[in-house]
């Protein structure tokens, strides 16, 4: 059913631009858990929606991106590779879309380049829903750049990415937030 989806989306996007030369796999998300509360049927929806749509989408329109030499944006998260406790989900799928990210880089090159943007923590209306504003302000002090990231600041990587400027990188994960080495989520 969600190919099928995917498929009608790809045609109207021919129809309306002639064209796809850019790919942006931004749907994601899954919430923290607790190991022992989760289920696998949780578990394998996190990884369906976070990795195999991207990975779905792109193989839907990937005649279009090798007749454009067009490129994939998969947005991923800093979680992917930083320890971040109760995100033992999120953390496990992020990390197979960066390493996803890598292996179509190799499968599809020269024709199309493949990167992502990880993205450390970001002012989101998720996140606000999630943490007061003592959390906030913990997670502005534990971030090296000492604040939290805007949306702008992901859009700013993508933009690169989808950009001529970036015409000699793929397989790339682009790393933005704000210098963050180690969970900048209070415990």
């Amino acid at each position: 059913m969600i190919d099928e989806q995917l498929e009608r989306l790809v045609q109207k996007t021919i129809e309306a631009f002639g064209k796809i030369d850019i790919v942006v796999n931004n749907a994601g998300g899954s919430g923290p858990n607790r190991i022992a509360k989760t289920s696998r049927k949780r578990f394998l929806e996190s990884f369906d929606f976070n990795v195999v749509s991207a990975f779905s989408l792109t193989r839907i329109c990937l005649p279009h991106l090798q007749k454009s030499n067009g490129c994939v944006i998969n947005i991923s998260s800093a979680v992917g590779r930083l320890v971040q406790r109760n995100f033992s989900v999120y953390g496990t799928v992020k990390a197979a879309l960066s390493y996803m990210t890598r292996m179509m880089a190799a499968d599809l090159s020269p024709e199309v380049r493949v990167n992502a943007v990880a993205p450390g923590t970001i002012m989101t209306e998720a996140l606000q829903g999630f943490l007061d504003k003592d959390s906030l302000n913990k997670v502005c002090d534990l971030t090296p750049m000492k604040r939290i990231g805007t949306p702008e600041d992901i859009a700013f990587a993508a933009l690169y990415l989808a950009s001529p400027a970036s015409a000699w990188v793929t397989g790339k994960i682009i790393e933005v937030d704000g210098g963050t080495e180690t969970t900048s989520m209070p415990v």
